[in-house]
């Protein structure tokens, strides 16, 4: 197999769970959702910036949606 093919499936799919939190965020219409993308952006690389992103992206609730 040619890794160029292999370059293309795996890099997609790396960054769509690098972005995972951002995502979460936007879908949820968190009030933060700006300062997580930018987190995610600049601090995402590390593993424990990826994850406070989640978490904060995950923990939101909007109010009546109980």
């Amino acid at each position: 197999m040619d890794g160029s093919l292999l370059l293309i499936g795996i890099v997609p799919a790396l960054l769509c769970v690098y972005f995972l939190p951002t995502y979460l965020a936007y879908q949820h219409t968190h009030p933060k959702r700006r300062w997580i993308l930018a987190l995610n952006l600049f601090g995402g690389a590390t593993f424990v910036g990826w994850l406070a992103c989640f978490i904060w992206a995950a923990t939101y609730h909007r109010p009546g949606l109980d």
